[in-house]
């Protein structure tokens, strides 16, 4: 790449790099810093506005998300009424992401959220209860959609 970039005499227009939050882009950016002399290293990366908008909503539509059953240990009605509304959207979301031309539906996702918080983890169990009686109806609608 840095033999291209000086070939064509670009190597010293190379303002900013955009690209969104995975680990290797990291390691592209410090390459890149090491092996372009003008490039300004981590200081001309630009985060992508659109991924960190889609980890924000992520982040958001993860309070929401049908429990696990192994992971509930005091399972109410409505929980068991959730339940049964999604047990066949994990494998529709699977069916989903292979018609949309995704290779491997169990891939790991490749998100870095270094430095992100979950609120919901920091709760004490009374307040995470009151939490989720709060949202139960927000789940029923999302879960029908």
């Amino acid at each position: 790449f840095t033999k291209i970039l000086e070939d064509f005499g670009i190597s010293d227009k190379i303002l900013s790099i955009t690209a969104n939050n995975t680990l290797n882009n990291d390691t592209m950016t410090t390459a890149l810093a090491e092996n372009v002399t003008h490039f300004g290293g981590d200081t001309a990366r630009t985060w992508c506005f659109l991924h960190i908008v889609n980890l924000v909503a992520k982040s958001l539509l993860k309070q929401f998300d049908v429990p696990k059953n192994e992971a509930l240990a005091f399972v109410g009605t409505a929980e068991e009424e959730l339940q049964e509304i999604g047990q066949g959207l994990e494998a529709e979301d699977e069916d989903t992401i292979t018609e949309n031309g995704a290779s491997d539906p169990n891939a790991d996702d490749s998100d870095n959220l270094d430095g992100w918080v979950d609120e919901v983890g920091e709760l004490s169990d009374e307040e995470r209860n009151i939490l989720q009686n709060n949202i139960c109806p927000i789940k029923f609608v999302l879960a029908k959609v």
